[in-house]
């Protein structure tokens, strides 16, 4: 009992001292089951204040009387923790009463304020003599945001005759060494590595938890092998152009598509009416089917049409010409014929310009207003004289006729 005591409190000072370790839990938010006294509230236990005496007020105290007891911090985001040390209650006759209430507690690291969630990091073991001791430094290395100390009373159980009858705690101050994002190392605090999923890596060991996509290894400085990629390398590679590896994180096809596939991963087959390289060339239209062809070479999935033959039906037979000069044909008719309708559109229009073109004279006779005759001119453009914008609006006013010339 003396030699685990005392490597336990080798351990605590080494721990306590190490460089760079940072007391997490340091005046964060508590919540425990029940409160004895208002002046013994949760946050009692992360004030700073180590005193071991409840009558200081510096300690958490729940209720007596009861089956379970529970108390947890929240540090506030998941961070890597290294160790805990809990203070609990230490009056004069602690062999004989406060140590049984707190045997057989356990603690627990959590990402939510359910235990069960969290990882178990102690259990106090109820055969081990001469615990648990007044302060205790535990090792807990793990990542989590809640730091959870429960104890339990089970009727059904038989507990060792210095085990107290209820379920109580009483912790002075709970502190929750570790780096926050980063691991510990021979006392300092260091970054993961950077491909571990989210930072996050093993405290002491510096091993990740989980790798990053595209990544494998106890460290996560392995690439996917070729022909997976993404989360664990688990995703399987698409049909990348002449074989290659996808990309190990994302899994594209960084040069394209095999024939006959498309899409950024090219696991999709061409659409209907394409093939070939990335799905840019289109089955042929002398197809007995339309455009109906292979989506990797092309070929004609129901022959030609009459005159045609050939895989891709490109093949003129009994003609002195190929299918591309044919093509070709088409293309330079299509284009005569839009040369044409535009050469015609604008003789149209310029002939109608001319027909506007002639001049139009307008005789007005009015008491108070008099015009040359110009009303308008070449282009088609109409010019007013100043007088004539006054009559704006009063062109029912006017009394006399006009004359209309061309």
């Amino acid at each position: 009992m003396f030699i685990d005591v005392y490597m336990n409190l080798i351990v605590f000072c080494i721990l306590k001292n190490s460089k760079g370790l940072e007391n997490l839990a340091l005046r964060k938010h508590a919540v425990q089951s029940s409160n004895h006294r208002i002046a013994w509230e949760a946050n009692k236990a992360v004030d700073g204040d180590k005193s071991t005496s409840v009558y200081h007020n510096s300690c958490a105290v729940t209720q007596t009387r009861q089956s379970n007891a529970s108390w947890y911090v929240d540090l506030e985001k998941v961070v890597g923790i290294h160790h805990v040390t809990i203070y609990y209650r230490k009056e004069q006759d602690w062999e004989t009463h406060y140590r049984g209430r707190f045997a057989g507690f356990s603690l627990y690291v959590s990402n939510s304020t359910d235990r069960h969630h969290g990882s178990l990091c102690y259990h106090d073991q109820q055969n081990r003599p001469g615990y648990p001791t007044p302060t205790m430094t535990l090792q807990c290395n793990t990542w989590g945001r809640y730091v959870i100390i429960y104890n339990e009373r089970n009727p059904e159980f038989t507990y060792p005759t210095f085990y107290s009858n209820m379920a109580i705690l009483e912790l002075c101050e709970v502190e929750v060494y570790g780096c926050p994002n980063t691991l510990q190392k021979e006392g300092e605090c260091v970054d993961c590595p950077s491909t571990c999923k989210d930072g996050h890596c093993n405290e002491t060991r510096g091993t990740c938890l989980s790798c990053s996509k595209g990544f494998s290894g106890d460290y996560c400085n392995e690439t996917c092998g070729p022909g997976s990629h993404g989360h664990r390398c688990s995703g399987d590679c698409g049909f990348c152009r002449d074989g290659e590896p996808c990309d190990h994180v994302t899994g594209f096809c960084l040069n394209g598509c095999a024939n006959g596939m498309r899409g950024d991963k090219c696991k999709d087959v061409c659409q209907p009416g394409t093939y070939g390289p990335n799905c840019t060339k289109e089955c042929g239209i002398f197809c007995k089917r339309s455009r109906v062809c292979h989506h990797v070479t092309g070929k004609c999935q129901n022959g030609c049409k009459q005159g045609f033959s050939g895989d891709t039906c490109e093949d003129a037979e009994g003609l002195p010409v190929s299918v591309d000069f044919i093509y070709g044909l088409l293309v330079m008719i299509i284009a005569v014929f839009v040369m044409n309708v535009v050469f015609f559109t604008v003789f149209l229009v310029r002939r109608f310009r001319k027909k506007t073109n002639h001049i139009v004279t307008i005789n007005f006779k009015h008491p108070k207003y008099t015009f040359d005759n110009k009303a308008f001119k070449d282009e088609g453009e109409v010019y007013y004289s100043e007088q004539l914008q006054e009559l704006n609006g009063l062109v029912t006013n006017i009394y006399d006729g006009y004359e209309n010339t061309s």
